[in-house]
């Protein structure tokens, strides 16, 4: 059977928006808001600068609040400073001027972004702000950090984009640090290369505590990962990822929260079958790491083109009613790995196995493969069995280990394209 529709109402009017502003042309805000720059002698890095310039750029060690009226421009590593707050109203925007720009807010600062169905707070690029954005687009700013004092399970860490610090001070983890509040903040065409393996996400906190609210958020195009946690235990509600190059939802470094009511839409993928709504980690392929990563995913549906999710380096992970949908793949069906290609879900290490740490609640999880064919009287090759399933998993895992793993678990539904019919 296939879970019953997860619940959207909360999110609704954030979708709503949402699909208006990724329409052809962008924004139709004028690109001459907010991008004039005139004389001043303001010091960069300072509220009076922001005011006078409408521009974000230097390094922040006092605080500033930002006015809905006006339309911010980001300029390359802005970083909010220890103690300093960052406080944006319902229906700003804000957007980066490059590639390489991006907002940061360090270990020690908050954020107060928060916006309303009706007016969210839009981060984006310059491009939309001109309105020359297409629907699909990514990449054309950096992103969203936040930093914060709680745990990982590697220790004090250097953010991977730049040189800021997250995770315990001196040896202490905070886990119910606060870095702010995030409602209703939609972030668009994000996502930057640094260097090699170093990359800006639409949204990337590090080891941010439980009591930073962060609910009701929309990533839109970005070049990377939708949104990445590297440890942290700090829990997201209601969240919309679309169009994400990488993986849609990454969790690494001993990540400890729940994720709850969540939608995923993959559309331009980097790698069919590296690109994942996803992609879990706790610590390394031969360990969990203390903390182990333990994510509880609940009220999700997964829309993916190619393979859907990868769990390795001992993470746990809970699935509580998430539906995933490989809804296509440029795989050649008459290659040899064919069937790994396709594979919706892969279980990649032992350390992994070993830990066991992956379990279904509730309603669990189910898993349809509508880019994958298979025939009803292929009960001789093992395909489907005298029972009616799926005894090889093709389709559905990416090897038989995996597919005992989850076959051994309760709650666990498989569905794949059958003659244009569908066989649970």
């Amino acid at each position: 059977m296939i879970l019953p529709p997860f619940r959207v109402c909360a999110v609704a009017g954030l979708l709503a928006v949402s699909v208006v502003l990724t329409g052809c042309g962008g924004s139709s805000t004028s690109a001459s808001s907010g991008s004039t720059t005139t004389a001043t002698t303001a010091v960069e890095g300072t509220a009076a600068y922001v005011s006078e310039q409408s521009e974000l750029k230097g390094n922040f060690s006092e605080n500033v609040t930002l006015d809905a009226n006006t339309v911010y421009k980001i300029t390359g590593e802005v970083n909010f400073l220890d103690g300093t707050t960052l406080t944006i109203p319902a229906g700003t925007k804000l957007y980066g001027s490059s590639g390489s720009a991006y907002l940061a807010i360090n270990r020690g600062a908050k954020i107060f972004a928060e916006g309303t169905a009706a007016n969210p707070i839009i981060f984006t690029s310059a491009k939309d702000i001109a309105g020359t954005a297409a629907k699909n687009d990514q990449g054309q700013w950096g992103g969203l950090t936040i930093l914060g004092k709680s745990s990982n399970n590697k220790g004090e860490k250097t953010y991977e984009a730049g040189t800021q610090k997250y995770g315990p001070v001196n040896g202490v983890a905070d886990e119910a640090d606060s870095s702010g509040i995030l409602k209703y903040v939609i972030v668009k065409y994000s996502g930057f290369e640094v260097e090699k393996d170093k990359e800006l996400n639409g949204i990337s906190l590090g080891s941010v505590g439980s009591g930073t609210v962060i609910e009701n958020i929309a990533v839109i195009g970005s070049a990377d990962d939708g949104i990445e946690f590297w440890g942290g235990t700090v829990n997201v509600k209601n969240l919309y990822i679309y169009n994400a190059a990488d993986d849609s939802v990454d969790t690494d470094q001993g990540y400890v929260g729940t994720i709850d009511n969540v939608y995923v839409q993959q559309v331009a993928v980097d790698d069919e079958t590296g690109s994942r709504a996803i992609e879990a980690d706790s610590f390394d392929s031969t360990s969990a790491g203390t903390p182990v990563a333990t994510v509880s995913m609940k009220n999700a549906t997964l829309n993916t083109v190619g393979r859907a999710i990868r769990l390795r380096e001992g993470t746990g992970y809970v699935f509580d009613n998430v539906q995933v949908n490989v809804k296509s793949s440029s795989a050649d069906p008459a290659s040899a790995d064919y069937f790994k290609d396709i594979a919706a879900i892969r279980i990649s290490d032992q350390v992994t196995f070993d830990g066991a740490n992956i379990s279904t609640t509730g309603t669990g999880i189910a898993v349809k493969n509508d880019a994958v064919q298979l025939v009803t009287n292929d009960t001789a090759a093992g395909d489907i069995g005298a029972d009616g399933k799926i005894t090889t998993g093709k389709g559905i895992y990416r090897d038989s280990e995996t597919m005992n793993y989850f076959q051994g678990l309760s709650a666990v539904h498989e569905v794949v394209g059958v003659s244009g019919d569908m066989i649970d």
